[in-house]
Protein backbone atom coordinates (compact mmCIF):
# COMPACT_ATOMS: atom_id res chain seq x y z
CA UNK A 1 0.00 0.00 0.00
CA UNK A 2 1.30 4.03 -0.39
CA UNK A 3 2.27 5.62 2.83
CA UNK A 4 1.62 8.57 0.81
CA UNK A 5 4.89 10.29 2.82
CA UNK A 6 7.86 11.45 2.25
CA UNK A 7 11.20 8.87 2.00
CA UNK A 8 13.16 9.43 4.80
CA UNK A 9 13.66 11.97 7.80
CA UNK A 10 9.78 12.00 7.97
CA UNK A 11 7.82 12.56 10.99
CA UNK A 12 6.44 9.23 11.61
CA UNK A 13 10.15 7.74 12.90
CA UNK A 14 11.02 6.00 15.87
CA UNK A 15 14.21 6.69 17.08
CA UNK A 16 16.55 6.65 19.85
CA UNK A 17 17.94 9.96 18.99
CA UNK A 18 16.59 13.33 18.47
CA UNK A 19 16.50 14.55 15.30
CA UNK A 20 13.99 17.54 14.30
CA UNK A 21 11.40 16.49 11.68
CA UNK A 22 11.18 18.80 8.25
CA UNK A 23 8.41 20.97 7.51
CA UNK A 24 4.62 19.96 6.81
CA UNK A 25 2.56 21.29 4.64
CA UNK A 26 -0.99 23.38 5.78
CA UNK A 27 -3.78 20.83 5.10
CA UNK A 28 -5.43 22.96 2.72
CA UNK A 29 -2.26 23.80 0.56
CA UNK A 30 -2.13 19.74 0.53
CA UNK A 31 -5.69 19.48 -0.13
CA UNK A 32 -5.40 21.56 -3.07
CA UNK A 33 -2.32 19.85 -4.70
CA UNK A 34 -3.85 16.02 -4.18
CA UNK A 35 -7.38 17.72 -5.82
CA UNK A 36 -5.38 18.79 -8.76
CA UNK A 37 -2.44 15.71 -9.43
CA UNK A 38 -5.41 13.01 -8.16
CA UNK A 39 -4.28 9.46 -6.87
CA UNK A 40 -1.29 7.49 -8.45
CA UNK A 41 -1.66 4.82 -10.36
CA UNK A 42 -2.41 1.80 -8.56
CA UNK A 43 -0.28 -0.78 -7.43
CA UNK A 44 -1.07 -4.46 -6.62
CA UNK A 45 -1.35 -5.44 -2.90
CA UNK A 46 1.56 -7.65 -3.29
CA UNK A 47 3.91 -4.87 -4.75
CA UNK A 48 2.52 -2.53 -1.91
CA UNK A 49 3.33 -5.53 0.92
CA UNK A 50 6.85 -6.05 -0.71
CA UNK A 51 7.51 -2.11 -0.47
CA UNK A 52 6.41 -1.75 3.12
CA UNK A 53 9.18 -5.01 3.63
CA UNK A 54 12.48 -3.52 2.89
CA UNK A 55 14.90 -3.04 5.62
CA UNK A 56 15.63 -0.21 6.94
CA UNK A 57 18.72 1.30 9.20
CA UNK A 58 18.67 2.00 12.84
CA UNK A 59 18.25 4.82 14.23
CA UNK A 60 20.45 3.97 17.07
CA UNK A 61 23.63 1.77 16.67
CA UNK A 62 24.80 -0.19 19.70
CA UNK A 63 28.24 0.87 20.84
CA UNK A 64 28.95 -2.94 22.25
CA UNK A 65 27.21 -6.22 23.00
CA UNK A 66 27.50 -4.55 26.48
CA UNK A 67 24.83 -1.59 25.74
CA UNK A 68 21.82 -2.44 26.82
CA UNK A 69 20.16 0.59 25.39
CA UNK A 70 16.69 -0.17 23.95
CA UNK A 71 16.44 0.35 20.14
CA UNK A 72 13.14 1.61 18.72
CA UNK A 73 11.59 1.89 15.66
CA UNK A 74 7.90 2.75 14.18
CA UNK A 75 8.59 3.12 10.17
CA UNK A 76 5.87 0.36 9.77
CA UNK A 77 2.58 -0.05 8.87
CA UNK A 78 0.34 2.11 10.87
CA UNK A 79 3.28 2.39 13.16
CA UNK A 80 3.42 5.84 15.97
CA UNK A 81 6.59 7.18 17.79
CA UNK A 82 8.18 9.82 16.65
CA UNK A 83 10.80 10.26 19.44
CA UNK A 84 12.35 8.03 22.14
CA UNK A 85 14.60 9.62 24.61
CA UNK A 86 16.58 7.89 27.47
CA UNK A 87 16.10 9.56 30.79
CA UNK A 88 17.21 7.26 33.04
CA UNK A 89 19.08 3.37 32.30
CA UNK A 90 15.73 1.66 32.05
CA UNK A 91 13.09 4.58 31.39
CA UNK A 92 12.30 6.38 28.32
CA UNK A 93 10.12 9.17 27.45
CA UNK A 94 7.85 8.71 23.90
CA UNK A 95 6.85 11.27 21.91
CA UNK A 96 3.88 10.48 19.25
CA UNK A 97 3.87 11.95 15.75
CA UNK A 98 0.36 14.20 14.82
CA UNK A 99 -2.15 13.25 12.49
CA UNK A 100 -0.25 13.84 8.66
CA UNK A 101 -1.23 17.27 7.77
CA UNK A 102 -2.04 18.07 11.23
CA UNK A 103 -0.75 19.76 14.76
CA UNK A 104 -2.40 17.23 17.17
CA UNK A 105 -4.62 14.00 17.52
CA UNK A 106 -1.34 12.16 19.26
CA UNK A 107 -2.79 9.09 20.85
CA UNK A 108 -2.55 6.08 18.94
CA UNK A 109 0.85 4.34 19.64
CA UNK A 110 2.60 1.47 18.15
CA UNK A 111 5.78 0.88 18.08
CA UNK A 112 8.79 -2.13 18.10
CA UNK A 113 11.77 -2.35 20.57
CA UNK A 114 14.66 -4.46 20.17
CA UNK A 115 17.70 -5.20 22.27
CA UNK A 116 15.50 -6.24 25.31
CA UNK A 117 16.76 -7.95 28.40
CA UNK A 118 15.00 -10.37 30.54
CA UNK A 119 12.78 -9.65 33.34
CA UNK A 120 14.34 -6.10 33.69
CA UNK A 121 11.39 -3.57 34.17
CA UNK A 122 11.57 -1.36 31.54
CA UNK A 123 9.23 2.19 32.19
CA UNK A 124 7.62 4.00 29.05
CA UNK A 125 5.77 7.77 29.85
CA UNK A 126 4.00 8.41 26.36
CA UNK A 127 4.49 12.59 27.48
CA UNK A 128 2.00 13.78 24.53
CA UNK A 129 -1.51 12.56 24.56
CA UNK A 130 -4.41 14.56 24.13
CA UNK A 131 -7.17 12.91 25.61
CA UNK A 132 -7.73 13.93 29.34
CA UNK A 133 -9.33 10.62 29.79
CA UNK A 134 -8.72 7.23 29.10
CA UNK A 135 -9.55 3.16 29.74
CA UNK A 136 -6.07 2.98 31.33
CA UNK A 137 -7.18 4.21 34.46
CA UNK A 138 -10.29 1.41 34.32
CA UNK A 139 -7.64 -1.38 33.95
CA UNK A 140 -6.77 -1.53 30.33
CA UNK A 141 -3.22 -2.51 29.62
CA UNK A 142 -1.26 -1.96 26.38
CA UNK A 143 -0.84 -5.19 24.07
CA UNK A 144 2.53 -6.65 23.40
CA UNK A 145 3.71 -8.93 20.82
CA UNK A 146 7.19 -11.21 21.18
CA UNK A 147 8.88 -12.01 17.98
CA UNK A 148 10.62 -14.90 20.07
CA UNK A 149 7.24 -15.94 21.88
CA UNK A 150 5.94 -16.46 18.32
CA UNK A 151 8.38 -18.23 17.11
CA UNK A 152 8.57 -20.55 20.07
CA UNK A 153 4.72 -21.42 20.69
CA UNK A 154 2.67 -19.27 18.68
CA UNK A 155 1.76 -16.90 20.90
CA UNK A 156 -0.15 -13.69 19.52
CA UNK A 157 -0.57 -10.45 20.74
CA UNK A 158 -0.83 -10.25 24.82
CA UNK A 159 -2.38 -7.43 27.36
CA UNK A 160 0.88 -7.01 29.37
CA UNK A 161 1.98 -4.41 31.58
CA UNK A 162 1.88 -2.99 35.31
CA UNK A 163 2.16 0.58 37.49
CA UNK A 164 0.14 1.93 34.63
CA UNK A 165 -1.27 5.46 35.17
CA UNK A 166 -3.21 8.28 32.89
CA UNK A 167 -2.81 11.94 34.08
CA UNK A 168 -2.19 15.57 33.06
CA UNK A 169 1.18 17.07 32.58
CA UNK A 170 2.95 20.23 32.96
CA UNK A 171 3.94 20.34 28.91
CA UNK A 172 1.55 23.19 27.48
CA UNK A 173 -0.04 22.74 24.05
CA UNK A 174 -0.82 25.59 21.67
CA UNK A 175 -4.23 25.71 22.47
CA UNK A 176 -3.23 26.68 26.45
CA UNK A 177 -4.57 23.32 27.57
CA UNK A 178 -2.19 20.54 28.80
CA UNK A 179 -1.22 17.46 27.84
CA UNK A 180 -1.34 14.21 29.21
CA UNK A 181 0.67 10.59 30.19
CA UNK A 182 0.27 7.36 29.72
CA UNK A 183 3.52 5.27 31.80
CA UNK A 184 3.64 1.71 31.96
CA UNK A 185 5.90 -0.85 32.97
CA UNK A 186 6.90 -3.87 30.73
CA UNK A 187 9.17 -6.67 31.63
CA UNK A 188 9.97 -8.68 28.86
CA UNK A 189 10.58 -12.84 28.78
CA UNK A 190 13.84 -13.01 26.69
CA UNK A 191 17.16 -11.41 25.81
CA UNK A 192 17.88 -9.80 22.93
CA UNK A 193 13.89 -9.66 21.64
CA UNK A 194 12.70 -7.83 19.31
CA UNK A 195 8.97 -6.29 20.89
CA UNK A 196 6.27 -5.15 19.47
CA UNK A 197 4.01 -2.72 21.64
CA UNK A 198 0.52 -0.87 20.62
CA UNK A 199 -1.82 1.32 22.07
CA UNK A 200 -4.45 -1.63 21.40
CA UNK A 201 -4.58 -4.70 18.67
CA UNK A 202 -3.67 -3.52 15.62
CA UNK A 203 -5.33 -3.60 12.38
CA UNK A 204 -3.42 -2.49 9.36
CA UNK A 205 -4.76 -2.28 5.61
CA UNK A 206 -2.17 -5.64 5.19
CA UNK A 207 -4.12 -7.51 7.74
CA UNK A 208 -7.49 -6.29 5.83
CA UNK A 209 -6.39 -7.45 2.65
CA UNK A 210 -5.22 -10.65 3.60
CA UNK A 211 -7.99 -11.56 5.27
CA UNK A 212 -10.21 -10.25 2.16
CA UNK A 213 -8.53 -12.77 -0.03
CA UNK A 214 -8.62 -15.72 2.31
CA UNK A 215 -12.59 -14.70 1.88
CA UNK A 216 -12.15 -14.73 -1.44
CA UNK A 217 -10.29 -18.61 -1.68
CA UNK A 218 -12.84 -20.13 0.41
CA UNK A 219 -15.06 -22.19 -2.10
CA UNK A 220 -18.44 -21.71 0.40
CA UNK A 221 -17.88 -18.12 1.32
CA UNK A 222 -16.81 -16.19 -2.05
CA UNK A 223 -20.60 -17.25 -3.29
CA UNK A 224 -22.02 -15.43 -0.78
CA UNK A 225 -20.10 -11.90 -1.59
CA UNK A 226 -18.82 -9.84 -4.02
CA UNK A 227 -15.98 -7.59 -3.76
CA UNK A 228 -14.92 -4.48 -5.91
CA UNK A 229 -13.30 -1.38 -5.53
CA UNK A 230 -15.26 1.44 -4.31
CA UNK A 231 -12.59 4.01 -5.11
CA UNK A 232 -8.65 4.79 -4.85
CA UNK A 233 -7.68 7.01 -1.50
CA UNK A 234 -5.46 10.10 -1.81
CA UNK A 235 -2.40 7.40 -1.42
CA UNK A 236 -3.70 5.23 -4.20
CA UNK A 237 -4.96 2.49 -1.45
CA UNK A 238 -8.10 0.80 -2.87
CA UNK A 239 -11.34 0.92 -0.91
CA UNK A 240 -12.87 -1.92 -0.59
CA UNK A 241 -16.31 -2.57 -1.27
CA UNK A 242 -18.32 -6.19 -0.38
CA UNK A 243 -21.51 -6.99 -0.75
CA UNK A 244 -23.54 -9.78 0.86
CA UNK A 245 -26.60 -11.60 -0.11
CA UNK A 246 -27.86 -14.79 -1.52
CA UNK A 247 -26.92 -13.98 -5.31
CA UNK A 248 -28.87 -17.48 -6.67
CA UNK A 249 -32.56 -16.02 -5.94
CA UNK A 250 -35.08 -14.92 -8.65
CA UNK A 251 -33.17 -11.12 -9.82
CA UNK A 252 -37.06 -9.33 -8.72
CA UNK A 253 -36.86 -11.10 -5.44
CA UNK A 254 -33.65 -9.47 -5.50
CA UNK A 255 -34.06 -5.98 -6.72
CA UNK A 256 -36.62 -6.03 -3.69
CA UNK A 257 -34.88 -6.79 -0.88
CA UNK A 258 -33.60 -3.75 1.49
CA UNK A 259 -29.99 -2.82 2.05
CA UNK A 260 -28.02 -2.28 5.19
CA UNK A 261 -24.85 -0.10 5.20
CA UNK A 262 -21.58 -1.65 7.39
CA UNK A 263 -19.23 0.82 7.01
CA UNK A 264 -15.66 1.24 10.00
CA UNK A 265 -12.38 2.33 10.81
CA UNK A 266 -12.94 6.30 9.83
CA UNK A 267 -10.80 7.32 12.86
CA UNK A 268 -7.42 4.66 12.00
CA UNK A 269 -6.87 4.70 15.65
CA UNK A 270 -10.20 2.54 16.49
CA UNK A 271 -8.46 -0.68 15.85
CA UNK A 272 -11.52 -2.41 17.61
CA UNK A 273 -13.62 -1.48 14.85
CA UNK A 274 -11.84 -3.69 12.64
CA UNK A 275 -11.97 -6.10 14.72
CA UNK A 276 -15.41 -6.02 15.20
CA UNK A 277 -15.96 -5.83 10.92
CA UNK A 278 -14.62 -8.99 10.92
CA UNK A 279 -16.81 -10.78 13.22
CA UNK A 280 -19.86 -9.19 11.28
CA UNK A 281 -18.34 -10.28 7.83
CA UNK A 282 -17.35 -13.64 9.16
CA UNK A 283 -21.09 -14.20 10.40
CA UNK A 284 -22.72 -13.05 7.22
CA UNK A 285 -20.85 -15.40 4.72
CA UNK A 286 -21.05 -18.06 7.19
CA UNK A 287 -22.90 -21.64 7.62
CA UNK A 288 -25.70 -20.96 10.28
CA UNK A 289 -29.29 -20.44 10.12
CA UNK A 290 -29.71 -17.02 10.99
CA UNK A 291 -26.89 -15.76 8.61
CA UNK A 292 -28.87 -17.41 5.57
CA UNK A 293 -32.08 -15.95 6.51
CA UNK A 294 -30.43 -12.44 6.33
CA UNK A 295 -29.21 -12.99 3.37
CA UNK A 296 -31.99 -14.05 2.29
CA UNK A 297 -33.86 -11.08 3.05
CA UNK A 298 -31.60 -8.34 3.21
CA UNK A 299 -28.67 -6.66 0.91
CA UNK A 300 -25.58 -5.69 2.84
CA UNK A 301 -23.16 -3.27 1.51
CA UNK A 302 -20.09 -3.56 3.52
CA UNK A 303 -17.16 -0.95 3.22
CA UNK A 304 -14.44 -2.35 6.36
CA UNK A 305 -11.98 0.37 6.06
CA UNK A 306 -13.10 4.39 5.29
CA UNK A 307 -9.27 5.70 5.98
CA UNK A 308 -7.04 3.07 4.63
CA UNK A 309 -4.59 5.90 4.45
CA UNK A 310 -4.63 6.70 7.85
CA UNK A 311 -4.37 3.48 9.06
CA UNK A 312 -1.34 2.73 6.67
CA UNK A 313 0.82 5.92 8.37
CA UNK A 314 -0.20 5.61 11.80
CA UNK A 315 -2.77 8.62 11.96
CA UNK A 316 -5.40 8.49 15.33
CA UNK A 317 -7.90 10.18 13.81
CA UNK A 318 -7.42 12.15 10.30
CA UNK A 319 -7.07 11.19 6.61
CA UNK A 320 -3.77 12.10 4.90
CA UNK A 321 -5.41 15.48 4.10
CA UNK A 322 -5.66 16.16 7.58
CA UNK A 323 -9.04 15.81 7.74
CA UNK A 324 -11.65 14.23 10.30
CA UNK A 325 -13.58 11.94 7.62
CA UNK A 326 -16.23 11.57 10.11
CA UNK A 327 -16.99 15.33 10.05
CA UNK A 328 -17.54 15.75 5.82
CA UNK A 329 -20.54 13.63 5.62
CA UNK A 330 -22.95 16.47 5.06
CA UNK A 331 -20.85 17.43 1.88
CA UNK A 332 -17.56 15.64 1.35
CA UNK A 333 -14.75 16.54 -1.92
CA UNK A 334 -14.61 13.98 -4.65
CA UNK A 335 -10.97 14.87 -4.71
CA UNK A 336 -10.25 14.74 -1.22
CA UNK A 337 -12.87 13.26 0.58
CA UNK A 338 -13.02 10.36 -1.91
CA UNK A 339 -14.15 7.15 0.43
CA UNK A 340 -17.29 9.40 2.08
CA UNK A 341 -17.64 10.78 -1.25
CA UNK A 342 -18.35 8.00 -3.06
CA UNK A 343 -19.85 5.60 -0.03
CA UNK A 344 -22.52 8.30 0.01
CA UNK A 345 -23.58 7.85 -3.27
CA UNK A 346 -23.22 4.10 -3.27
CA UNK A 347 -26.03 4.54 -0.42
CA UNK A 348 -27.78 6.96 -2.71
CA UNK A 349 -28.16 4.59 -5.25
CA UNK A 350 -29.42 2.18 -2.85
CA UNK A 351 -32.15 4.38 -1.55
CA UNK A 352 -33.23 4.62 -5.21
CA UNK A 353 -33.38 1.50 -6.35
CA UNK A 354 -35.71 0.39 -3.16
CA UNK A 355 -37.48 3.56 -3.42
CA UNK A 356 -36.91 4.40 0.22
CA UNK A 357 -33.98 4.33 2.68
CA UNK A 358 -31.81 1.77 3.80
CA UNK A 359 -33.14 -0.71 6.07
CA UNK A 360 -30.21 -0.02 8.32
CA UNK A 361 -26.94 2.04 8.28
CA UNK A 362 -23.83 0.89 11.26
CA UNK A 363 -20.45 2.48 11.43
CA UNK A 364 -19.08 0.48 14.75
CA UNK A 365 -16.17 2.39 16.64
CA UNK A 366 -14.46 2.94 19.54
CA UNK A 367 -13.43 5.31 22.04
CA UNK A 368 -10.38 5.36 24.31
CA UNK A 369 -12.37 6.85 27.33
CA UNK A 370 -15.61 4.41 27.18
CA UNK A 371 -15.71 0.70 27.58
CA UNK A 372 -18.83 0.46 25.50
CA UNK A 373 -17.85 0.89 21.17
CA UNK A 374 -20.22 3.61 20.11
CA UNK A 375 -22.80 3.10 16.63
CA UNK A 376 -23.42 5.86 14.22
CA UNK A 377 -25.99 6.76 11.67
CA UNK A 378 -24.68 9.03 9.06
CA UNK A 379 -26.34 11.73 7.23
CA UNK A 380 -27.23 11.15 3.60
Amino acid sequence: MRDGGSEGGGEGEGRSESREPGPVPAAAQFAQYAASVGPPPPMSVDDQIRALQKPLAPYYDLHSEHDTTLVFESRMESGNLRRAIQVYPHEYDLILRPDINTRGHTQWFYFTVSNTRRNIPYKFNVINLVKGDSLYLDGMQPVVFSDKESAACGRGWMRSGESICYYQNNIKRRNGQYYYTATFTLRFEHNHDTAHVAYCYPYTYTDLQRYLKVLEDDPQRRQRFRRRQLCQTLAGNSCDLLTITSFNSDPEALRGRRGVVLSSRVHPGESNSSWMMKGAIDFLTGNSLDAKILRDNFVFKVVPMLNPDGVVNGNYRCSLAGVDLNRVWNDPNKKIHPTIFHTKQMIRRLMVRNGTGPGGAQDPSGTSCRKESSRTTRPL
